[in-house]
């Protein structure tokens, strides 16, 4: 008789485990991988689970962001959009309203402090400061392929004259503007609904305005007793293709810091710094001198 109801403990401890074993949590991810767990926790932003193979083992956490649905070990099915959440260690769910962010797929920024470079073959180069306002939209569902349009305006100063007294004292400059677009694509490897994301992508680098160039052939005036330089301008396009490698921090649901560097060479330009053909005049025809732009700025996604 103890040996049968040895037995049948034995029987029913066999079946409790094997029931707990089943009693297992899915967690669907939106790639559409399952993952078999035991949750632990569930927050606004993370989901802590152990693998239900090793209810023992090491605790995982994943983005909930990431996360398409929880299917529970008693068959209820959770959405992870519906801004719920589980509070362990009751008996019941207990749900908490929060606000989950969704980032949206625009984003309108300016460039408070830009800088656009350039350079010629023979080791000349300058970088002129300026502003610049950038359009993004995000193309894909997963929001990790965006369109990318940005438009600076920079500027330059071109020398105008030397005082007679003192030959290096310079006393008269000239502030001038150039416009420049850098249109391209951004891809965005874990994907830009996040916090902080880091970006890469290629672009056209064009630009074009007037631009004045100081020939350094002085005249006396006897007037302000000055040697005036001549100063000729031109018409002037320039391309180029250029990498952009960028990190934004999102500081609230619509509020965006960013910061960015792209570098490349140019295709063609006739801007006066250009010598790209050998060494030649200044001002001829030419491409391959490198570009390069950085910017930080603040925007709004929406």
């Amino acid at each position: 008789m103890c040996m049968k109801k040895l037995l049948l403990l034995f029987i029913c401890l066999l079946l409790l485990y094997s029931l707990n074993v089943c009693a297992q949590d899915v967690i669907k991810m939106k790639d559409s991988t399952e993952i078999k767990a035991k949750i632990e926790k569930i927050t606004p932003t993370d989901i802590t689970y152990r693998r239900a193979t090793d209810t023992t083992g090491p605790i995982i956490i994943v983005y909930r962001q990431d996360v398409e649905s929880i299917t529970y070990a008693d068959g209820e099915k959770e959405m992870m959009s519906k801004g719920t959440y589980i509070v362990p260690g009751h008996n019941r769910r207990r749900h908490y309203s929060y606000h989950r962010y969704d980032y949206g797929r625009t984003i309108l920024s300016l460039a408070f402090l830009q800088a656009t470079g350039e350079n010629s073959t023979s080791g000349g180069g300058d970088v002129y400061p300026g502003f610049g306002l950038q359009y993004e939209y995000m193309l894909t569902k997963k929001k990790n392929i965006s369109f990318y349009f940005p438009a600076t305006l920079s500027f330059y100063t071109v020398q105008n004259a030397y005082n007679y007294n003192n030959y290096y004292s310079n006393n008269d400059y000239q502030v001038h503007s150039f416009f420049s677009m850098y249109p391209g694509v951004k891809f965005y490897p874990m994907g830009s609904n996040r916090k902080f994301s880091y970006s890469i992508g290629p672009s056209i680098a064009i630009g074009f305005g007037r631009k004045y160039n100081n020939n350094e052939v002085y005249n006396y005036d006897s007037t302000s007793n000055n040697y005036i330089s001549t100063i000729t301008s031109r018409s002037v396009f320039k391309t180029g293709l250029m990498i952009n490698n960028g990190v934004s921090y999102m500081l609230k649901e619509h509020l965006y810091l960013g910061m960015e560097l792209g570098l490349g060479l140019t295709v063609y330009s006739n801007d006066y710094r250009n010598d790209d053909l050998g060494g030649g005049q200044a001002g001829q025809e030419g491409g391959g001198a490198p570009i390069i732009q950085f910017n930080m700025k603040v925007g709004y996604r929406f």
